[in-house]
């Protein structure tokens, strides 16, 4: 994905707009830092759900509530 400094999103808008308009996502940045994404209307719930969609073919959901038979270290 292509990013964009967030210091020059204003002197850069008309081009941006246009990218998202022809379906192209950018990441905002700030300091080297992404702090957002910029995406086409309409398109977050879908690339949402592929997200989720591949995250489910190696993501590992454990059981982080229930207790275990180990004394921890901290709580000694």
């Amino acid at each position: 994905m292509e990013s964009v400094p967030l210091t020059q999103i204003n002197e850069n808008i008309g081009e941006i707009l246009e990218k998202i308009r022809n379906g192209q996502s950018l990441a905002v940045t700030f300091e080297g830092r992404e702090i957002g994404v910029l995406f086409p209307a309409g398109e977050s719930m879908e690339k949402a759900r592929r997200r989720l969609e591949q995250l489910r073919e190696t993501a590992f959901v454990g059981d982080l509530l229930s207790p275990i038979n180990e004394d921890w270290e901290a709580m000694k």
